[in-house]
């Protein structure tokens, strides 16, 4: 799996959850995770979360960190999984950096999201396209423009770009493990 970090900001409205997004927007191809920072207004057009859409959701904040993942070789329910092992690896990336313990002893997974009470710090979604499996999924810098109670990165006091490198750098080592873990077992009879 290949990753990238973006420095230039990129607003995020649904359009780049799409197949081959890395390859045009950044020139990586393959299976791949690319990460960048900017503001977040997903339009109706590009919800890709029925229950979202059905209820007319605001899915937005004016400063994110946004991952998007993309793998071949996966179904709904293996990019499903992977989107959850993302949200676990970046909450413990949270824990890792962040000085203020107090808070990180209260921060929890639930499916996809990451939640502190009922302040969300991320946001999460994945799905197929014809030829790969995506999933996005961004955590708040700040709590500016957010239609629901959020906490931030700058609640738990970490450095964006130092959560960026670090979650891309982790993640990156559980993707390639899960691939060697497979590799070395047998079959059974």
């Amino acid at each position: 799996m290949k990753t990238f970090w973006s420095d230039v900001r990129l607003k995020y409205d649904g359009s780049q959850l799409r197949s081959q997004f890395a390859d045009t927007q950044f020139k990586i191809s393959g299976d791949s995770i690319v990460a960048w920072r900017g503001a977040c207004d997903v339009t109706l057009e590009f919800m890709v979360d029925g229950e979202d859409r059905e209820a007319g959701a605001k899915i937005c904040g004016d400063d994110m960190i946004h991952f998007i993942v993309e793998v071949s070789n996966f179904n709904l329910l293996g990019i499903t999984a992977l989107q959850r092992l993302f949200a676990a690896v970046a909450k413990d990336v949270v824990a890792a950096l962040s000085p203020e313990k107090s808070l990180v002893v209260d921060l929890r997974r639930e499916g996809d999201d990451l939640w502190f009470g009922r302040k969300k710090l991320s946001v999460s979604v994945a799905t197929m396209s014809s030829v790969s499996a995506m999933m996005h999924f961004a955590v708040d810098v700040t709590n500016a423009g957010t239609p629901v109670p959020t906490i931030s990165l700058d609640d738990f006091k970490i450095d964006s770009y130092e959560f960026a490198r670090v979650l891309l750098e982790r993640f990156q080592r559980e993707f390639l493990g899960l691939y060697s873990a497979s590799e070395k077992v047998s079959c059974v009879k």
